[in-house]
Formats: structure tokens, sequence, C-alpha cells
């Protein structure tokens, strides 16, 4: 199976949600309950995509320190801009330490889809500062920023050569990723084996997906239905 790398202003409540709008979380728990963890942490977005975010450095916001790899490693989820975003660290088939990917359904059972639209950036201007960090981190051999930027284009350009196993409705291939959050932190992407073990029921859905025709709401639909009962 394919590896995908995946890359205020107003009144006094407005002040109070501008407060929680960045916010870190360690588990499923303290994000469903507002109880962000490690306390006072704040992090700075690199680049943002369209579902997407690249996280360059998380930090204390009153030691100033950074935080250590181990509190980062830990890190679960963020709140962006009042949209909540996984931690790809734990994301099975994924290597990223600081991307992140908002999530498509919350609940004891959470969901993600990943889709070409998945990794298209804000800007014409950061595809050229992609291009010019990718000869940059060729020619100096090692610059973490540059690495950095250049993550994003790498995690798109893997995706495309990856077998979805679901269709978007733009009839391109997509996966989902789920995450039972009673039992782990991580998230595994759903194919026709997981399918069948999560859903044992669907039988005419599992045929769907062995022919790669089940469609992106139709398994989120299925996952809303879990969450609802």
């Amino acid at each position: 199976m394919s590896l995908i790398l995946l890359i205020i202003r107003g009144s006094k409540a407005q002040s109070l949600k501008s407060e929680l709008e960045n916010e870190v979380y360690t588990t499923y728990f303290g994000m469903k309950n507002e109880k962000p963890f490690p306390l006072d942490s704040k992090f700075i977005v690199n680049k943002k995509g369209n579902k997407f975010l690249e996280v360059t450095e998380f930090y204390n916001s009153i030691t100033k320190n950074n935080l250590t790899q181990i509190e980062v490693f830990n890190i679960w989820a963020i709140r962006y801009e009042n949209e909540y975003y996984y931690h790809l660290y734990h994301a099975r088939d994924i290597v990223s330490l600081k991307s992140f990917i908002k999530f498509d359904v919350i609940g004891d059972y959470c969901a993600f889809v990943v889709e070409p639209s998945t990794f298209v950036f804000d800007t014409l201007a950061y595809q050229k500062s992609v291009n010019q960090a990718m000869a940059g981190a060729v020619i100096g051999g090692g610059v973490f920023g540059a690495v950095g930027m250049a993550f994003g284009y790498v995690l798109y350009e893997s995706f495309k050569t990856t077998e979805g196993n679901l269709i978007n409705s733009l009839g391109e291939k997509s996966d989902i990723y789920y995450i039972d959050t009673k039992k782990s932190v991580k998230a595994i992407r759903v194919g026709p084996q997981k399918f069948k073990k999560l859903f044992p029921q669907e039988k005419e859905l599992y045929q769907k997906i062995l022919k790669k025709e089940l469609t992106v709401d139709e398994l989120l639909n299925l996952i809303k239905a879990v969450n609802s009962k």
C-alpha cells in the first residue's frame, strides 16, 4: 500500500472567542470538552491549504519557550480559526510531525477525507515558495524551514500516485481515515477489509468499495450514523 506523506476585533464576547481559536489538545476528550493541554500552548501556522495546515512552531505563550519534542508528539489535535485539525503524526500510512488536517466528522468516531483538493494551497505565491524551498533543500542540504515549506508539495505529488478506495463528488480518487477515539489515537485508512469489519451489515456497499465505486459521502454518512446511536 502506497504511503501518503502526507503536508479581532469587536465585543467582549468576540474577544473571548478569539482567545479560544488557537488551542492544543492531547486527547479527543480534551478537544470535545474544550480543555486544552499543555496549558498556555500556542503555535505558528506556516501555511494553510484547503483543509491542511503546516505548523512550524509550538510554544508556551507565557514563558515563550518552545514545547519539548515529547510534548509535540503528544498533541492529538489543534483548534485553528474555529476549526479542528487532526495531528497527522498519529495517522497510519502518513509521516508528518508538524502537519494537520481538518476533521470532516467529529464524535466518538472521527474521520477526515483525503482528496486532491486537500493539498491545494491558498496562494500562487506559496507554490513559488515551495519550488524555491525544494531547490534550497537540495542545494543547502537540510534547512528545516525549507524542507517544511516543500512538504505540502511532496504530500500532493505522493497522493496523486496513490490508489484511493473511494470517489468524491468530482469523480476523483479519495480516501477516508477513521479514528475510534474510545480505543486509539490512530487514524486508519478505510479500505475494503476495514470497511467490512466496521460495517458488516453493509454488504452492497462492501461490494462497491471492492470495486472502488463507493463515494466519500456514502462512507461519511455511515460514520455519522454510528455517532448518532
